[in-house]
């Protein structure tokens, strides 16, 4: 490796996981806050639920027919649950108390972050003219030891989806996972393949 490069690989892997930082990450736990974000569907239709479900390779008539879903107990066509994922319109909401900012920024500088997986539990129905508006927030910090990295922060985080009559349609937890880029470097279980050298020849 070329100096230039160790240089830049050094600085990568050179931030630690601290306990300060998972202090820092357990100051959230419990902190709800608005989603600003607006998605380009923020309220769903018969065209953009025909769409979705089209588009992930369904033709369940309760999806694409409004004749057919009419005589449903539903009374009319309804989104496949999953389309709770791609709905949002801005929420209303206090932002993060200022003293809290303060306290947990530069949290996990430099560290690695792995989305590692996901759970979603549907509640209620995506009806025509249901507009959707979500809040985050973490649900727990904890550190556990790992053969990979030394040492591991999982944080799970929690997405609640709500329409326009304050129902909860869905929620979605998600596990990230935190390492030392240093640590995992040295430690990856690959680290002694050599890389491929071909000649010219």
């Amino acid at each position: 490796m070329s100096t230039d490069l160790q240089k830049e690989f050094d600085k990568a892997t050179g931030y630690e996981l601290t306990d300060s930082d998972i202090d820092k990450a357990r100051l959230m736990i419990g902190v709800d806050l608005a989603s600003k974000d607006k998605e380009q569907i923020q309220t769903a239709t018969v065209d953009t639920i025909r769409n979705f479900a089209q588009g992930c390779g369904s033709d369940n008539p309760l999806f694409v027919d409004p004749d057919y879903a009419k005589g449903t107990r539903w009374g009319s066509v309804i989104a496949p649950t999953m389309m709770a994922g791609v709905i949002n319109s801005p929420m209303l909401g206090d932002p993060i108390d200022p003293e809290l900012k303060a306290k947990t920024k530069s949290m996990f500088r430099g560290i690695h972050v792995f989305v590692s997986g996901g759970e979603w539990k549907f509640f209620k129905p995506i009806y025509p003219g249901d507009t959707l508006f979500s809040y985050r927030g973490v649900v727990s910090v904890d550190m556990q030891p790992s053969e990979f990295a030394g040492r591991k922060v999982n944080r799970i985080t929690r997405d609640v989806k709500v329409n326009q009559r304050g129902e909860v349609v869905a929620t979605y937890a998600y596990r990230e996972i935190m390492t030392e880029r240093k640590t995992a470097a040295k430690k990856g279980k690959y680290m002694a393949i050599e890389p491929a050298s071909y000649s010219d020849e």
